[in-house]
C-alpha cells in the first residue's frame, strides 16, 4: 500500500503559529466530538496544545474497560477510521 502523502506546515512566525493553532481548534473539537458519537461508552473529549505548540485533540474512553474496549474491539480506532482519520500513538 501506498504511503499517504502527509503535509506539515511550519509557519514563518510564532504569531502565525500561535494564529494557526487558535483557528484550528474548533476543527479538532468536532472532529472529536464525532469519534466520541461513535463510541458506544462514555467518552471525555480535550482539545490542547502539545509540547510543540500544535493542536491536538484527544478522546478517551472513560468506561472501567475502556482500555480493554480499545485492545479488544478497537473501538476508537474503528470510530475515528469511520470519520476519515488517521489514528497515530499521542504519548501524554
Amino acid at each position: 500500500m501506498a504511503k499517504r502523502p502527509t503535509v506539515r506546515l511550519n509557519p514563518p512566525s510564532p504569531e502565525l503559529q500561535k494564529v494557526l493553532t487558535e483557528t484550528s481548534k474548533p476543527a479538532l473539537k468536532a472532529a472529536a466530538d464525532a469519534v466520541a458519537a461513535g463510541v458506544k461508552a462514555p467518552t471525555n473529549v480535550s482539545v490542547f496544545n502539545n509540547k510543540e505548540g500544535r493542536a491536538v485533540a484527544v478522546v478517551t474512553i472513560i468506561h472501567p474497560k475502556g482500555l480493554a474496549m480499545q485492545a479488544k474491539h478497537g473501538e476508537l480506532t474503528r470510530a475515528a477510521a469511520a470519520q476519515g482519520l488517521e489514528v497515530k500513538r499521542y504519548r501524554v
